[in-house]
């Protein structure tokens, strides 16, 4: 099982390296549950992730996004019967003149299969607020016809699998199902359903030391496959080093720790590729995890894995 997994990484990380850069899955390797609703109850814990992304500085008009999640078991661990678990979500892009701000509650199932081993469905339901404000464009001539500002509320419905075990964990995920009708600017749902993959595995190499890579793929209709590499460096379980791309567009590379077992930090500096030399496209992103109601029911594997 382990030569299989390390295979899927390379191959993976060998088959895109041709994509564009996108404003979402901020910092992805943490806030699980922010990608999947079935990720929600996995832990044995309640958490809090918080988490802000700069893209492109110096660039008008460049991405930022703000994300939060709260996720929260419901039954013991100690139970052979399925548990569930119930998660918010709240994020909040700004990209040039679009807006989009997404409120969404999620419950998932996680059903034991083999020992620790759990397989889990999740389901969200939730709406996303669309803004447009055309003020923010110059152009050559007024046009009369377009809309100087719109706004509108759509409902938004997010579905996904997880299947974790002690070393590896990895998922499947359908985010913004379902039709859309914004006669402002379209009304074709396909230019925003989001599918993606993604798996993170352990790799024990010394006492104190682990490497766990990540991947993920994503792919949105009418637009080239996406991909975000990670690799993390832990040592001690105490310190965190963290190197990746996102769709070989830039480079990444991180610093994160853990306080007590319960405070969980990582900052992430992108340098970004571009022929543009005026042009400054690096990024910056920090994230934080606050783990709730631990009753100090951790397991070493768990922490590497999901943090």
């Amino acid at each position: 099982m382990k030569k299989c997994i390390v295979i899927f990484f390379v191959f993976c990380i060998g088959s895109y390296s041709v994509a564009q850069m996108t404003p979402n899955a901020t910092n992805f390797f943490m806030n699980w549950g922010g990608i999947n609703p079935a990720h929600h109850g996995l832990q044995q814990h309640a958490e809090l992730f918080t988490g802000f992304k700069a893209q492109w500085l110096g660039f008008e008009g460049a991405p930022k996004t703000t994300n939060a999640t709260l996720s929260l078991p419901f039954n013991n661990r100690k139970s052979d019967a399925a548990m569930f678990g119930m998660g918010l979500n709240i994020s909040n892009e700004q990209i040039g003149t679009f807006s989009n701000t997404r409120l969404q509650i999620a419950g998932a199932v996680n059903i034991q299969v083999k020992n620790e081993d759990r397989l889990s469905l999740g389901i969200g339901i939730g709406a996303v607020q669309v803004g447009y404000n055309a003020d923010l464009i110059s152009t050559y001539e007024q046009e009369n016809a377009l809309q100087r500002f719109s706004s509108k509320f759509l409902p938004q419905f997010t579905a996904g699998l997880a299947y974790k075990t002690k070393n590896y964990i990895v998922g499947l995920a359908i985010d913004d199902i379902g039709p859309k009708n914004w006669v402002d600017i379209g009304s074709s749902s396909s230019f925003s359903t989001q599918y993606s993959a993604y798996g993170r595995y352990l790799l024990t190499l010394h006492q104190n030391w682990s490497l766990m890579p990540s991947l993920r793929l994503s792919k949105i209709f009418y637009s080239p496959f996406l991909y975000d590499v990670m690799l993390k460096l832990n040592y001690a379980d105490v310190v965190n080093l963290f190197i990746g791309t996102p769709s070989m567009k830039g480079i990444q590379i991180g610093l994160g720790g853990r306080i007590k077992k319960v405070f969980v930090l990582t900052y992430l500096f992108e340098y970004g590729f571009s022929p543009l030399t005026q042009v400054n496209m690096n990024s910056h992103s920090v994230g934080l995890k606050i783990k709730l109601n631990t009753r100090n029911q951790f397991t070493k594997n768990a922490m590497l894995l999901m943090d």
